[in-house]
């Protein structure tokens, strides 16, 4: 009873958006309608038009062909570029990050976006298996000992599937901005998290929108999220809540090292050996490495460390220069402050442990921001406030142009107010220090991690996400949400953790 009002009120809705006597994509179950790609098109038009035609057949019962040419006294629904969309004066001009046109006339319906195929930069490791030939042509190019950027930009593909987590995906996009437009839903990955109506008829709705993103960066995962050895429905569920891996923004690098940056100069065996006055000195020991800790922790006050990063960073974008953005970041767990000379009273002790690094800290990447700006002005350098740097430093009045600014938090505690309170408090004490206008989250949903305490126990925490968000709307770009993920099954424990991702 409940499934057939809740379809009479989705047909409902649906003839509001046409006029009486208007044309039907299915009528009582029959295609009136033909999907039109070009003859060779991008791999997610490809998967755009395959996820309208299969998604219409849930609906309606209806088969919607695939076509490369319109046919003759059918509906054509145009879907990615194409000469007709074009003649029609429908084109993704301007369409960033994802944004989608979807247009209707007489006779037909465009759905369109910005797509292309993405191509690795060379050289490029396949496997984990390359990386001795990968590091021999790095080394080549560089004429130095640093780890290689890009080291883990191969798990951004799915093998089984040909796809690139950076393939633009505009009118993939638009697709299921439409199927949504029809009822269609996507909580959870799987088909026990889809929700699609059932419609006997599907009217030529009367459309012309433009969906623009608010956040440019809008991704999930691990650390970086992963598409190497993931299922279909993981990957499929990821698309269809339209998410963007900021390549415009964050570059390649967020593959792996958009945070902890400053490892990639000094992490290197041959480094270690080289130039111990790189590494910070505990116990009259330089921390080269340990346990946890394989790439060691840096001295930021070494005039050898601070060349070196300034030397990488030209060199990064002496190779790649289409990237927009690099990691200037210390290595993880980074809490305590050199003992050398150098680095004697750059401690303050009178902060909190989540600023009394910060001075030191956010001096040395602003320092390396400076510098590479004499050369490089049009380029970013991003560091996260992050642990013991987690404040904003009180002797940088105004960060260099070129400096954007990470921000760690975990929603989840927002629920005690003195604790979301000290991170707005922090979040704007940075806006006030920004000048490059850039600002993005790196935000925690880890609550049912194995083996942690809240391990088989949904929290979820709408109300306190919703009100984040608003915030931050037209003042951060987006957010890398790191969740909790069990190997080989996508996104672990889904029921624990889709609501939360969903709801962002």
């Amino acid at each position: 009873m409940n499934h057939r009002v809740i379809t009479v009120a989705f047909f409902a809705c649906i003839c509001l958006l046409a006029a009486p006597g208007d044309a039907f994509l299915v009528s009582n179950g029959q295609s009136k309608a033909r999907i039109v790609i070009a003859e060779k098109p991008p791999r997610m038009v490809k998967l755009a038009a395959e996820e309208l035609r299969d998604y219409l057949l849930k609906i309606s019962g209806a088969h919607v062909p695939i076509e490369t040419e319109p046919v003759a006294g059918m509906i054509s629904i145009y879907v990615g570029k194409s000469p007709q969309a074009e003649r029609l004066g429908i084109t993704a001009d301007g369409l960033r990050y994802g944004a989608y046109r979807m247009v209707s006339g007489k006779d037909w319906l465009v759905l369109l976006g910005q797509d292309s195929d993405f191509t690795p930069p060379q050289p490029f490791k396949t496997t984990y298996k390359d990386h001795d030939r990968v590091i021999e042509e790095w080394d080549a190019l560089t004429g130095e000992q640093w780890l290689f950027p890009h080291t883990l930009l191969f798990k951004k593909r799915s093998k089984e599937l040909g796809w690139w987590d950076y393939d633009e995906r505009g009118s993939l996009n638009a697709v299921y901005g439409f199927l949504r437009s029809l009822g269609v839903r996507w909580y959870m990955q799987g088909e026990l998290g889809e929700v699609v109506p059932k419609l006997a008829s599907i009217p030529l709705p009367k459309l012309d929108q433009t969906v623009r993103p608010d956040f440019p960066v809008r991704q999930f995962g691990p650390y970086s999220p992963v598409w190497v050895g993931d299922p279909k429905e993981s990957i499929l569920w990821r698309l269809r809540l339209g998410l963007n891996p900021g390549r415009d923004h964050l570059g390649l690098v967020a593959s792996r090292w958009l945070g902890h940056g400053i490892c990639l100069v000094h992490g290197r065996d041959e480094v270690k050996r080289d130039h111990p006055e790189y590494f910070a000195l505990y116990g009259g020991k330089r921390f080269t490495g340990g346990k946890f800790s394989k790439y060691g922790k840096p001295c930021l006050s070494s005039p050898g460390l601070f060349a070196a990063n300034v030397k990488f960073i030209r060199s990064f974008f002496r190779i790649y220069p289409d990237e927009p953005m690099i990691s200037v970041m210390a290595a993880d767990g980074y809490t305590r402050i050199c003992e050398c000379p150098l680095c004697r009273g750059k401690i303050d002790p009178e902060r909190s442990p989540k600023g009394h690094l910060s001075n030191y800290v956010w001096d040395y990447v602003n320092r390396v921001a400076l510098e590479v700006r004499k050369t490089h002005p049009d380029k970013k350098i991003v560091c996260f406030a992050y642990g013991s740097y987690l404040l904003p430093p009180q002797r940088i009045a105004k960060l260099s142009p070129n400096l954007a600014v990470g921000f760690c938090q975990h929603r989840a505690s927002f629920g005690n107010p003195e604790t979301e309170r000290s991170y707005l408090d922090a979040r704007k004490g940075w806006l006030e220090k920004l000048t490059s206008g850039e600002f993005y989250l790196w935000e925690y949903y880890l609550y049912s991690r194995p083996g942690r305490t809240y391990e088989g126990i949904p929290v979820f925490y709408p109300h306190a996400i919703s009100r984040d968000l608003k915030l931050l709307k037209g003042v951060s770009l987006g957010e890398m949400v790191e969740q909790t993920r069990a190997r080989g099954t996508g996104i672990h424990a889904p029921a624990f953790n889709h609501l939360n991702s969903y709801f962002t």
